[in-house]
């Protein structure tokens, strides 16, 4: 009963890494798409959306700040593929010595 509460904790996490992720790399695409902004524009773009959908009452600072962001990006066609990681503490599952479940999400978007 603990692990499906843990796991079930680390599965609304993940979904809600994933909304992120989608949200960040069709922020990127499309800004690479409107004003052919820079690379490093574009990730600062993506990196704005994730980080907008995270706070946005579902993840707390602290928790965001424990979440790493990798942006990557070709320009022809201009793809952009957002990933993000974070460790989920366990409330029960310390029992058997899992600490923490890490949780891991990927968003490919790409220009036809």
């Amino acid at each position: 009963m603990g692990a499906a509460i843990d796991y079930g904790r680390a599965y609304l996490v993940a979904s809600r890494l994933q909304g992120a992720a989608d949200a960040g790399a069709l922020a990127a695409v499309r800004a690479r798409q409107v004003s052919g902004n820079t690379a490093r524009e574009v990730q600062a773009v993506a990196a704005e959306h994730v980080r907008a959908r995270l706070l946005d009452g579902y993840s707390s600072p602290a928790d965001l700040a424990a979440t790493t962001m990798t942006i990557t990006g070709k320009d022809d066609p201009a793809s952009a593929t957002v990933t993000l990681r974070t460790p989920v503490k366990t409330a029960l599952l310390p029992v058997i010595g899992i600490e923490v479940l890490n949780v891991s999400v990927s968003s490919v978007a790409e220009l036809p």
